[in-house]
Formats: structure tokens, sequence, C-alpha cells
């Protein structure tokens, strides 16, 4: 009974509670609409991405790849086994000839003694092999045979193994190659004495590799300019177009290797020094394109700046599978404008630019690089 009387007081105290109003805030003034100036509308850099657009739609011109990858096949047929060929950086203008020295001299010597045979580029004329190669280089770089090439860059590389030459050898005086290329050595070149020490032995092996690559550098001049006579092509159409870089690097190849081993036959060559692997000349060939901007695929209207960003990335998803992309292809010159700067070559290297590239700059880095030339032994930047 009491438990009753409870509850209805409670219930009572809650109704009441329920009933009673509740204060309004009192009230207060909306603020006045004030007029604004139109915000500026960002369109983005829309010149930039235009810009950003049309070098990603420039590609080689049409024929180019396609003559470069036919002349590759070529340049197979006419050096057979004797070198071995490859891209570099899967760039089909930029080729890496590594040709063996027991394939075009003979032991110790600089002068090439390979055969001859028919050369197509040159009327059927009997040649060596690297003279029809030269004949080969300036045919793609034929106007008037509508080239797409615009020019050539071209380093030749000499390497020797660590076996110095033998006492009272004159192996490595190739003194009318240096007179045909304009080299004068800061210290003339000399027989090795009959009792040269060591360090004489090696230095006068490390000309013997320059004097490969000036005799490499001979032939390919000479097929370049018999090719150039038939296609009856002015010199400033073809040779000047071409630059030549002569490099004669020692066995800083042999000494890059890491396991100090000679690759063919894991010996380590600081104890046997010979080396049949390090005995070659390189030949990089580096072609610069004639470039063609092609018309825009992307069908977006170009005034709105969303729709330029999505065809500048939808041209940038084209270009990562098109192998014509002018940025792929651009990737790895050798020579680039300005003359090189004035630094000591690194020990054992001896350097002569031929023609336009006398004023130009050799990458001597990225060559270095590309054949595995460390940074010890190509202390360059």
């Amino acid at each position: 009974m009491q438990l009753t009387r409870v509850g209805a007081a409670f219930c009572v105290a809650l109704c009441a509670c329920a009933q009673t109003a509740y204060p309004a805030p009192p009230p207060r003034a909306l603020p006045s609409t004030v007029a604004r100036a139109p915000a500026t509308p960002d369109d983005g850099d829309r010149a930039r991405i235009a810009e950003l657009e049309k070098t990603c739609r420039t590609h080689l011109a049409g024929a180019t790849a396609e003559a470069s990858l036919g002349a590759l096949d070529r340049v197979h047929e006419v050096l057979g086994a004797s070198c071995e060929i490859a891209t570099v950086g899967r760039d089909p203008l930029h080729w890496l000839l590594r040709c063996r020295s027991d394939a075009l001299f003979g032991s110790g010597r600089y002068v090439i003694n390979s055969g001859e045979e028919a050369c197509p580029e040159l009327a059927n004329s009997r040649t060596t092999p690297l003279q029809c190669l030269g004949a080969v280089l300036q045919t793609l770089l034929s106007r008037e045979q509508g080239s797409a090439l615009e020019e050539l860059g071209i380093a030749v590389i000499g390497h020797v193994d660590m076996q110095p030459l033998r006492a009272s050898s004159d192996a490595h005086l190739c003194t009318s190659l240096l007179n045909e290329l304009g080299y004068t050595p800061s210290v003339p070149w000399a027989a090795v004495p009959d009792d040269a020490s060591d360090e004489e032995r090696a230095y006068a092996n490390d000309q013997l590799a320059f004097c490969r690559a000036a005799s490499v550098t001979q032939a390919l001049q000479n097929g370049m300019a018999r090719a150039g006579k038939l296609a009856k092509s002015a010199s400033a159409d073809g040779t000047q177009r071409v630059d030549i870089a002569v490099l004669g690097v020692g066995a800083s190849w042999l000494g890059s290797r890491p396991s100090g081993q000679c690759p063919s036959t894991g010996q380590r060559y600081q104890a046997e020094h010979a080396c049949v692997d390090a005995r070659r000349v390189d030949l990089l060939l580096r072609f610069t394109p004639r470039l063609q901007a092609t018309s825009s695929h992307c069908a977006l209207p170009g005034d709105d700046p969303a729709n330029a960003l999505t065809c500048l990335e939808r041209c940038y998803d084209e270009a990562a599978i098109d192998d014509r992309s002018a940025q792929r292809e651009q990737s790895t010159p050798l020579f680039s404008a300005g003359a090189a700067a004035d630094t000591a070559l690194p020990a054992g290297f001896y350097l002569q630019q031929l023609g336009r590239a006398q004023d130009r700059h050799l990458a001597l880095a990225r060559v270095c690089q590309t054949l595995g030339i460390d940074r010890a032994h190509c202390p360059v930047r």
C-alpha cells in the first residue's frame, strides 16, 4: 500500500515536468548577404599540359625503327660470327658490337687480317667486313634514299688483357694511323726496350689497344667514303653528319670483373694475365633519328582542363607500349653539344675525336657504364 502511494507521487512529479515549457533562445538577426566576386576558374597550366602532350606524341619517322632493325640484320650478315651484336637498353637505334681480337688481328698486332668478300653496298666489290660495315652505315644515312636518320655517333673502343707486350716489341707503334687520325701522344711512343720493366711493357700494351681501335676506325671510314661516292652523296651530307671517337681503354674492362676472373676460363687474371675475352674491339653505334610530330589521337575537347589531363595520360599509356616513342629512343646519346671538359683521362686511356666530334663532348662515363667498366677504372662523370 505504501509503495503504491510512492509511485503515484513520482508520476505526478514527472507529468508536471513534462508539461513545463522549454525556454527558447532570444531571437537574433541573420547576417546580411554580401555580394562576392566570382572566383577565377583554375584551369591548371593548360599550356604546359599541351606542351607535354605534344612531346609525348612526337615519334620517330615511320620507317626509322624498321630501317634500323633491317640494318641490324644486314650487319649480322656482314660480320658473321666474328662479332656479337646487341642493342643497348632495348633501344633499336643504339647498338653494341663486340668483335673478337683473334677474328681481326694476329697475336700482338693491330693490322686487320680479315679476308675480303663481295659487298652489295659497294657494287659487289670485294672488301673486308669492316669496310662493308662502313658502307652499310653510310647507306642508312643517305638522304637520297629518304633516310629517317639524322646523324650517327660512333665510338670505337680497343681493349687488351693484362699480358704485357714482350720486350723489344714494336707491335704497338701504329705511326701511320696516328698521323692519319691527327693524334699526337703527349709522350712519344717508342719500341719496348730490351730491358723494359713490367710497367713499361704494360703501357705499350695499352697503346696497342688504341692502335687496334684506330685500325677498325680507318676501315669504317674507308667503307663510308666509298659508299658515299657510289651514292653520289656530298661529303657535307654524309661524313659531316657522323661523330667518331677512337678510344683505347687498355685492360680496364678486365680489371673491372668483380670476380677477379676471366669470364670464359674462370682463371684469375691477376695470376695468368691472359684473357681472350678482353682482347677485342667494341663498337658503339648511336643513331639520332629525324623526328616527326603525329596528329593528336585524343578525341576529347581540349578546352576542358580535365580532358587535357586525360588526353596526356592516354598518350603516356600509348607511349609505354609504343616502341617508336621519341622519349625512349633518345635515352642514350654518345655525344652532346659543347667541347669536352679539359680533364685528364684515366690511366691507360687514349682518346681522339674526329671531324665534327672534335667540337662535341663524348659521354665517356656512359661509354664505360655501357661496356661494364667500373668507376674505379673509369673515374669520370
